[in-house]
């Protein structure tokens, strides 16, 4: 332990410490994000959307969307 002192084992703990507490706070924010993710999917949460024609697609497992069947609407102009 020639040339050690005890500065040099605490800035290496520190350095130890820091690692760990960046690795916990990554796992923190990752199991967060996916609980929120799960939680969206079980309450089937949509969206919001600005898309002009949102109202009027639904999904379509072939082709991602199509136009709503049977839709009727009412447009007022301002």
């Amino acid at each position: 332990m020639e040339g050690r002192t005890s500065g040099d084992v605490g800035a290496r703990r520190t350095g130890r410490d820091l690692l760990l507490n960046v690795a916990l706070v990554r796992a923190a924010v990752g199991v967060t994000l996916g609980a929120l993710e799960v939680g969206l999917l079980v309450l089937d949460v949509r969206t919001a959307t600005s898309h002009p024609i949102a109202g009027f697609t639904v999904n379509d497992p072939e082709f991602g969307w199509k136009l709503a069947p049977c839709l009727e609407t009412t447009r007022r102009h301002a």
